[in-house]
């Protein structure tokens, strides 16, 4: 995220930081709530990097020499802890306390540490993070993130200056995204995860999902064929691109979005995926019953952590959608 965007998208959040910096009087804590899709982490990037960039105008420019170094985690007087990729435990933050209680190295005089989803800390960890909190450091700052504010202790609330980013609605979404360069469907697909233009072109870039897509369309196509031709091509086409977890969860998601369409369709709801209807319409012949399809596929989501055999639940989820000949 870039200082125009979130002067545009979240003008609040820009000109409550802005007037911050221009007073001095930034606090040692923000925690940057908003739902799962919206560019919590990006802002929080972009907050950081603000405190320390070498062109701050006001914001940070992100292509300084300390902007690029804070992206690229290579920055001494900042610390990244990530709960999207596991639980943050209590080492970690102990870590991050002793080495804060340094001198900073780096020419700014700032040590900053953004935890990301502050709600996927174990309770040791939330312990020593207040212990952290409760006697702040001169010079030390924290950027917080979480997507479910009601599930963060309300001692880390009430020490933090709570920054909350509102949703951005999915026509402005996807009208921002077609412009920077993301196809119509892609724009369609994945505004239901990502509240952000940016973050959705990364993810429409990316190898596991258009490994998913392409396992989607060509699942689809095969639907609208015959329930024999479906899974068919389920066994052998999907299984074959779907090949990591992530593609899986991709996979699983954009079906449950069909499938959600499919239920919408059934009951002569408004849908909202035009650029793929004449595929699922053409499909829904061979759907059984899209409503217990759809659950049927959250519930195999919900699996995918537990290292179970991908192939096997494709084909779990590949049979509770296909109708029988």
């Amino acid at each position: 995220m870039v200082a125009k965007q979130l002067k545009e998208q979240q003008p609040i959040i820009y000109q409550i930081f802005v007037n911050a910096l221009e007073l001095n009087q930034i606090s040692h804590a923000y925690l940057l709530s908003g739902e799962a899709g919206t560019p919590i982490l990006k802002t929080a990037y972009l907050l950081a990097k603000s405190l320390v960039c070498e062109n701050q105008n006001p914001l940070a420019c992100s292509t300084c020499s300390t902007c690029r170094r804070i992206n690229e985690g290579n920055y001494t007087d900042f610390v990244f802890l990530d709960g999207s990729s596991e639980t943050i435990k209590k080492e970690a933050v102990q870590a991050l306390a002793m080495n804060f209680e340094k001198t900073s190295v780096e020419s700014a005089g700032k040590l900053i540490y953004i935890i990301h989803l502050v709600e996927n800390m174990t309770a040791e960890a939330v312990n020593a993070l207040l212990k952290f909190l409760e006697e702040p450091q001169p010079n030390v700052y924290a950027f917080l993130t979480t997507e479910n504010e009601a599930k963060v202790l309300p001692t880390i609330l009430s020490r933090s200056q709570i920054l909350r980013l509102r949703l951005i609605s999915e026509g402005d979404v996807i009208e921002e995204a077609v412009n920077l360069g993301v196809e119509e469907l892609d724009a369609q697909l994945l505004v239901h995860f990502y509240n952000d233009a940016q973050s959705l072109l990364e993810v429409s870039e990316s190898d596991e999902y258009l490994a998913a897509k392409d396992a989607l369309l060509s699942f689809l196509d095969a639907l609208a064929i015959s329930s024999h031709h479906a899974l068919y091509t389920s066994q052998t086409v999907a299984t074959k691109l779907i090949s990591s977890t992530k593609a899986a969860r991709f996979y699983l998601d954009l079906i449950s979005i069909i499938l959600n369409e499919l239920v919408r369709t059934s009951l002569n709801q408004e849908t909202k995926i035009d650029a793929l209807s004449y595929k699922y319409k053409a499909a829904l012949a061979n759907v059984s019953d899209p409503s217990k399809a759809l659950l049927t596929t959250l519930e195999a989501r919900s699996r995918l952590d537990f290292n179970v055999n991908l192939n096997l639940t494709l084909d779990y989820v590949a049979l509770a959608i296909i109708k029988d000949d």
